[in-house]
């Protein structure tokens, strides 16, 4: 079972995602080993996803064949069943309920501690699975709080990774700088000194973007090659 607010055809692949990690642990759980000989009991398997702002567009099934691949073959498929609401009062109804007031005390207070707690307290308000908070309230808060933790870290890798990728990128334009500036010595010392490429490599080849620059401005100041290696 999936929750959405709005329907992406995304959820379906998403789906099949979470029943192979199901079948792993399932399997785990069992003790059996789908590598072996011995056939394994395979579960019955039922994918949903409520979404209770789904269009007319969206069908009442969605699957990759058909909706993905539009008809073409895939070599594996996934079939959803897709829930919009359910009868007064019954858990689709009653969970799509408390998922609406979680959305509006979100948007009021942001992932926060508080949002939880509002989140509860309005619930039990609304009669909203009302009994089930009172009861169990301190998992609740916990149930509710780790989705918001997860976004948050997910976030935060994100925010890494970008960091990560604008570093490396910067690294990566100091290299590129780094070897024009050492073919332009080269070029120079060659001019200079009538010293092939190839000779330079051991001297030169390490020297830092700096160092290449700052040997640069002191070429026509060395008599031959030898004094400028000097003052390496």
């Amino acid at each position: 079972m999936e929750a959405q607010t709005n329907w992406i055809y995304n959820i379906v692949p998403r789906l099949l995602l979470y029943v192979l990690e199901a079948l792993k642990f399932h399997y785990a759980r069992i003790r059996a080993n789908p590598y072996g000989e011995k056939e394994n009991p395979f579960p019955q398997i039922e994918r949903y996803v409520l979404c209770p702002n789904a269009g007319k567009d969206v069908p009442d099934v969605a699957s990759i064949k058909k909706d993905l691949r539009k008809g073409f073959p895939s070599g594996i498929d996934c079939e959803v069943r897709v829930l919009r609401d359910g009868a007064p009062e019954d858990m689709i109804n009653l969970y799509v309920r408390f998922t609406k007031v979680g959305d509006e005390q979100v948007k009021k207070c942001g992932r926060t501690q508080r949002a939880v707690v509002e989140i509860i307290d309005n619930c039990v308000k609304k009669d909203i699975l009302a009994e089930y908070l009172i009861e169990t309230r301190v998992e609740a808060m916990d149930a509710i709080t780790l989705p918001f933790n997860d976004e948050i870290a997910i976030e935060e890798m994100k925010k890494e990774e970008y960091d990560k990728g604008r570093d490396e990128g910067r690294n990566e334009e100091r290299e590129n700088s780094r070897k024009r500036s050492l073919s332009y010595l080269r070029d120079v010392l060659k001019y200079r000194f009538s010293v092939e490429p190839e000779e330079t490599t051991r001297p030169l080849g390490d020297k830092s973007l700096e160092k290449l620059d700052e040997l640069t401005s002191r070429v026509f100041e060395r008599a031959d090659y030898d004094d400028f290696l000097s003052g390496i």
